[in-house]
């Protein structure tokens, strides 16, 4: 493997450490500049070798390369809580490409691991299935408005063409584990009330006591 397929596979491992150290930062309620800095130093940390291994090459040997779906989930909720303290859930039609990674992912794993059923993961191997497939799945984000799930599309189809990781399944390009987790964190945290989602930083309620 070279260094810069290498790095591509590993990308998605680093993204999600920042994107942890970011909603830990939030849950603390920290302001957004203490949030900033947080990221910055786990994106650093998260690189940094120790006795030749970093943090993102032990995410990278758990969760493996991630897929587009995660990549999108974590870059938009990432780039929601920099610039606002919010999770970012409902940006872009996030949810919609949530339920899509659970409608999708779920049975193609249970009937993966299952030894009845048909083999669905071949359908990541098959020629017009997938481009009818994705103009569905195309015209499903333009009924939605959900811009979230074209960007899923077109950030897998360039990972698959561009042979980015060690398959030629185009579902491990789409999707993983690791986005059906972020994608049930997601539908579940979207159930709560509106007072429980809103972002007050901490310092902000001092103030408010304080006056």
């Amino acid at each position: 493997m070279t260094v810069l397929a290498a790095a591509v596979e590993r990308f998605g491992p680093w993204l999600f450490l920042v994107a942890s150290g970011a909603e830990i930062a939030a849950w603390f309620r920290l302001s957004r500049r203490t949030m900033l800095i947080v990221a910055i130093a786990v994106a650093v940390i998260g690189l940094v070798p120790v006795a030749g291994l970093s943090l993102t090459d032990l995410v990278y040997s758990v969760t493996g390369p991630l897929g587009a779906g995660s990549l999108v989930i974590l870059a938009i909720g990432l780039a929601a809580r920099l610039q606002t303290g919010l999770t970012g859930d409902r940006r872009f039609g996030l949810l919609a490409l949530a339920v899509l990674q659970i409608v999708i992912f779920v049975p193609v794993y249970a009937f993966e691991l299952s030894a009845a059923g048909p083999d669905v993961y071949r359908w990541g191997y098959a020629a017009w299935e997938l481009p009818a497939g994705g103009v569905v799945l195309l015209l499903f984000a333009w009924w939605a408005e959900a811009p979230a799930i074209a960007l899923w599309l077109g950030l897998a189809g360039l990972l698959y063409l561009a042979d980015a990781y060690a398959s030629r399944n185009f579902l491990d390009y789409a999707g993983d584990p690791v986005a059906l987790l972020l994608a049930a964190v997601m539908l579940v945290r979207s159930g709560l009330p509106a007072r429980r989602r809103r972002y007050v930083p901490m310092s902000a309620k001092t103030r408010t006591t304080s006056s």
